[in-house]
Formats: structure tokens, C-alpha cells, sequence
């Protein structure tokens, strides 16, 4: 479907809000969505592998501005807008397709690494990943293209988080688990969830024996630990084999610039 034709069907109703329709939008080259008065757009940051130097994937981050007063606003306001459940779980959705959309024409197109708010997933009852999977194959991308980002805790048995991670993998979306180590590390999580990659938590970058420690708990089910660049307060402690993701500020719209990043972080691949 030619991409112009793609963002009115999707503007039609596949995305449609709770009291109207979609508003998607298209403008030199890329896709902006349009939400309580702010434009919503699309920033991605590459994850290069540190043992092999090549892009890995890229981050989506997401990039909003006042229409009435043209100021850049942080991402995270953007969701305390929604004025309940359903227009919650509606702009989390669009926010993932916004990227989506965005990503279809990346001249770089990897693995595509999407954060899912946790307020979606636990307003969301059943068959987690099931109308993105939809909104996806529309968009020309499959869920085995995608890893969605979570944040877990501290899970029971029974857990809606637990409940949403295995519909997700049985989806075939990939998993990453967002701020591992938050509060009180559970180690056991790794196995029980068995992520793709594992973003740690501030707290767990302060020691290179603990790093060393999570590296080694996360290569044994196959997974992959992720940092953004400039996280540790010291050297990564060499064998980590991490990912390293650029940070927002080091990446701007511009693809040079983020090819330029993604240059730098290749460089900081330990020594054969």
C-alpha cells in the first residue's frame, strides 16, 4: 500500500479515537500524529553491539510540541493528558504506530524497540499485543520485527504483567525489561521471563562486579544487557557484550547526525 494511502486508511478508523477520528499527517518525508493540541513525531536512536560494532536496532522516542505555543514538551507529560482508561490505552497505541509508521521508510531498519506504558498493560484484560500485531501487518512490519519495552517490578503469580509478557511472546514480539533492578533486585526474573535484552536501572551501574554479575545471569538465557551511552559512572567492565544505545540529545531528526552516533558508539567496542 503506497505510503500516502497507508496513513489515510489508518486515519479512517484502524486507529480511531475513543470520540474521533485519528489525525495522522504527513510532512517532508514523515509521519506526525496530532493529540490534545500537541504534534506528536518520531526520534530514533540507534543501539549499536558493542562485540561486533553493527546496528543492532533503534529505539523509538518519542517527540512532542505545543501547537499553540510551538515549545517542545517532555515525552512523559504527554501521557498524564488522557482523561481515562480507554483514551489511555488509545494514545499509547497510536504513539506505537506513530513509530511504526515512521520507521517503514528508516533507510537503516532493523529491530525496532517500542516502550509499552504500564498503565496500558494493566487496563488492557486480555490478548495483550493482538491489534498492534494488526496495525503492524498494515504498516508493511511484523511483531518478530519489534521488541516491546516493559517494566516489571516485582511480579506474583497471576500477575497482569506476567499475564501480558506471555501473550506478547506468544504474539512473537520480542521482550526487553525496562529499569532491571528497580527497588529490590530479583535475579530470578531473568530466568522466569527469559527478555531478549535487559535496560538496568540506574541503581545497578554503580559497581562493575554487579554489572559483570547481570551480564553473566543475562548471556545465560541469551539475552542482552542494553546501556545508554554514558550511563555507567565507570568503564564497562570488558566481556559485557552490551548493547549501547545513543542518548535523545546526541540524535536529532537528522540522519547524519544519528549515523554520526552511531559511528562514535562503534567505537567503543572493546579490542579483538
Amino acid at each position: 500500500m503506497p505510503f500516502t494511502d497507508l496513513v489515510h486508511y489508518l486515519n479512517a478508523g484502524r486507529t480511531a479515537k475513543p470520540a474521533g477520528p485519528t489525525t495522522f499527517s504527513t510532512a517532508q518525508g514523515r509521519v506526525l500524529a496530532h493529540f490534545a493540541n500537541l504534534q506528536l513525531s518520531s526520534q530514533f536512536l540507534p543501539i549499536v553491539d558493542t562485540t561486533t560494532g553493527q546496528i543492532y536496532g533503534h529505539a523509538a522516542h518519542l517527540q512532542a510540541v505545543s501547537l499553540r505555543h510551538g515549545t517542545p514538551l517532555d515525552p512523559h507529560s504527554v501521557f498524564v493528558l488522557p482523561y481515562d482508561d480507554e483514551e489511555f490505552i488509545y494514545l499509547d497505541r497510536l504513539v506505537r504506530t506513530l513509530h511504526a509508521l515512521n520507521y517503514l521508510h528508516h533507510p537503516e531498519r532493523s529491530n525496532l524497540l517500542l516502550k509499552v506504558h504500564p498503565r496500558h498493560v494493566l487496563n488492557v484484560p486480555a490478548n495483550h499485543g493482538q491489534v498492534f500485531a494488526a496495525l503492524l501487518r498494515t504498516c508493511g512490519l511484523s511483531p518478530q520485527q519489534v521488541t516491546l519495552e516493559l517494566e516489571v517490578g516485582g511480579l506474583l503469580p497471576g500477575d497482569p504483567v506476567q499475564r501480558a509478557i506471555t501473550n506478547y511472546q506468544a504474539q512473537g514480539y520480542h521482550l526487553a525489561i525496562h529499569r532491571f533492578g528497580r527497588g529490590d533486585p530479583n535475579d530470578a526474573l531473568l530466568e522466569q521471563l527469559r527478555p531478549d535484552i535487559v535496560r538496568l536501572d540506574a541503581s545497578q551501574l554503580e559497581s562493575p562486579q554487579r554489572l559483570r554479575d547481570i551480564a553473566r545471569k543475562t548471556r545465560a538465557i541469551g539475552a542482552r544487557l542494553l546501556l545508554e551511552d554514558g550511563a555507567t559512572p565507570h568503564d564497562t567492565p570488558h566481556g559485557t557484550g552490551e548493547l549501547r544505545q545513543a542518548r535523545p540529545e546526541a540524535c536529532n531528526t537528522a540522519l547524519p547526525q544519528a549515523r554520526s552516533e552511531a559511528a562514535r558508539l562503534n567505537g567503543l567496542r572493546p579490542a579483538a
